[in-house]
């Protein structure tokens, strides 16, 4: 099904990012940052206390030290975390192509749909991860068109409607797939199923609610690379990994101050960071490593990738048990009142030291190759680091409670 939508005088959001690979649908608020930005420390005081919600405000990004990017290079030329990454990589890639034989199989679709993908990834830890996905299913299926959208979700408030709104007005609903980079506690997954089931109720559509991540620490996504707590090399940086734009903001009193009304969720474009931006380096080095693993395994390259995700789902539901249940014994552990203040995984705990305010950070192993840029982090804003052998995951950060300091 598709919808019939205008949308009048949106400027969306620049990006550094090629004009092929995606399609970012926000709306560009750079000439107002400066009424939207904070400091780390005062967003998150304003987050605790109730006065503002995470979306309503941003803190500026800076340029990284030149021994973190030094750090993240060497990610990028690790062979087990690449080959890892390509791999889970590979394994989504195929699920994606698999699930859209089967749906053209069951609906009686005309032949435009049925040779289209369109990938929808969530804004911004998604976009990279689906620029690799919309090029490598590309490579495979090289007669299915595959369009990539960039779209904002945020905590308590939900998917961008009018995104998806715009996206159903040049597609079938049924072409539609969400992509996100990773999970920590599943959180954005149980969003997107609440807002999919939302919309398709009020609008009559047939989104699917499946979520597609490269690794799935909670056992939460519908299909995954791995369960593995891996760092994502693109989950080390921020803006200037993902297109220089910043991540969504949902501010409706400040876009109605400034006649910004009836539009996409928003961003900014950070140019002051051009001159130290990855983004496109990082999917060409990416893409250089995948195009060698599509090469090897192109005889077997949709058995591995069946086979793999058998392997996965059998012990999906223990794991997610165990999942839980290792927050809640941490939480206890070390005097964490809201969940919100708890950040699984070596991903998750990244975002953490790079825009929060941090209390404490919690490794496996200071000598493993994942958490030495997290060190670094710690180092850097003094942040104590606990070794904990016992961890499930590579690391976990704990949020400061801004109430302490009462």
């Amino acid at each position: 099904m598709k919808m019939k939508m205008k949308m009048k005088d949106i400027r969306r959001v620049k990006t550094s990012y090629k004009e092929n690979d995606v399609i970012f649908l926000l709306n560009d608020l750079t000439d107002i940052q400066n009424e939207i930005a904070m400091s780390i420390e005062d967003k998150e005081k304003d987050i605790q206390a109730g006065k503002k919600h995470y979306s309503e405000t941003i803190h500026i990004e800076e340029a990284p030290t030149q021994k973190y990017l030094d750090l993240f290079h060497q990610l990028l030329n690790n062979e087990e975390i690449i080959q890892d990454f390509v791999s889970d990589l590979n394994t989504i890639a195929n699920k994606i192509i698999g699930n859209n034989k089967i749906r053209n199989q069951m609906n009686n679709l005309s032949t435009e749909d049925k040779n289209e993908i369109v990938i929808c990834s969530l804004a911004r830890a998604g976009t990279p991860i689906g620029i690799l996905l919309k090029r490598v299913i590309e490579l495979i299926e090289y007669k299915t068109r595959v369009t990539h959208y960039s779209i904002s979700i945020i905590r308590d408030k939900g998917i961008d409607e009018n995104a998806l709104k715009y996206i159903l007005s040049k597609h079938n609903d049924k072409s539609i797939v969400f992509v996100d980079g990773w999970t920590g506690k599943g959180v954005i997954g149980q969003q997107l199923k609440k807002s999919i089931q939302e919309f398709n109720n009020k609008n009559n559509t047939n989104l699917s609610d499946e979520l597609y991540v490269v690794t799935d620490i909670s056992y939460t996504a519908d299909y995954t690379g791995s369960h593995k707590d891996y760092i994502i090399p693109s989950a080390v940086l921020n803006s200037i990994v993902s297109g220089l734009i910043s991540r969504s903001i949902l501010n409706n009193k400040i876009e109605i101050q400034n006649n910004i009304n009836n539009s996409y969720h928003g961003a900014i474009y950070y140019s002051h960071l051009e001159q130290c931006d990855l983004s496109n380096q990082f999917i060409d080095v990416i893409m250089q490593y995948l195009k060698r693993y599509i090469e090897n395994n192109k005889r077997n390259f949709i058995y591995f990738a069946v086979e793999k995700d058998k392997q996965i789902e059998q012990k999906s539901n223990d794991s997610k048990n165990e999942h839980i249940d290792f927050i809640n014994q941490y939480m206890e552990k070390y005097h964490v009142l809201n969940i919100n203040l708890i950040k699984p995984g070596v991903c998750e705990a990244t975002r953490v030291m790079l825009r929060r305010v941090p209390r404490a950070l919690i490794v496996r192993d200071k000598n493993e190759i994942h958490v030495k840029h997290l060190l670094e982090l710690a180092k850097q804003k003094d942040i104590p680091v606990h070794i904990d052998k016992n961890l499930l995951y590579n690391a976990i950060a704990i949020i400061k409670s801004m109430s302490d300091d009462k």
